[in-house]
């Protein structure tokens, strides 16, 4: 039952520390708008990205770093830059900051003209300390977030003006 064992098994996994993955094709309820608030209450995620998350967070980053663009928009599934800033945002977390820049750098290689793309590698760089990258990105940001009238300009602007600051 979506709405039942799934959700607590779920959550209790969570609660317990473990990194838990809801697979979007496992769900299933006998009410379509219950499979689908299940899907959306756990932000499940494609099988196959699942399976490029794991590889990833094994230390499988070699493969991520050889991967066309192609490739991990046609295997794995990525369509939107949120699914590959989930997995890098996770391995910033654990301080894994050189794998989850390998991984918010190949974000970029498939969106380039996503203001959050720059963002969220200048995050990376930052808490790596190489300032110097992290405002070069926050910079890029900036500029792609005016190209397209961006509603997080101001968030964006805000890292840039911040790591300014604090590096003279």
């Amino acid at each position: 039952s979506a709405v039942g064992c799934v959700l607590a098994t779920y959550f209790g996994a969570m609660d317990r520390g473990y990194d838990t993955y809801m697979v979007r094709e496992a769900i299933f309820s006998h009410n379509t708008d219950y499979t689908n608030m299940i899907r959306n209450i756990t932000t499940a995620l494609p099988l196959r990205f699942v399976e490029l998350n794991l590889k990833v967070l094994s230390g499988d980053l070699k493969k991520l770093k050889e991967m066309s663009a192609e490739t991990l928009r046609t295997d794995y599934g990525i369509t939107t830059p949120d699914q590959l800033n989930i997995i890098g945002y996770k391995l910033m977390f654990k301080d894994r900051l050189a794998e989850a820049i390998i991984v918010m750098d190949a974000n970029l290689r498939l969106f380039p003209d996503e203001p959050n793309c720059y963002d969220s590698l200048g995050d990376a760089y930052e808490r790596n300390d190489q300032k110097d990258l992290a405002l070069s990105h926050y910079e890029k940001a900036c500029l792609k977030a005016k190209g397209k009238n961006d509603p997080y300009l101001q968030a964006y602007e805000k890292n840039y003006r911040r790591l300014k600051v604090s590096q003279k």
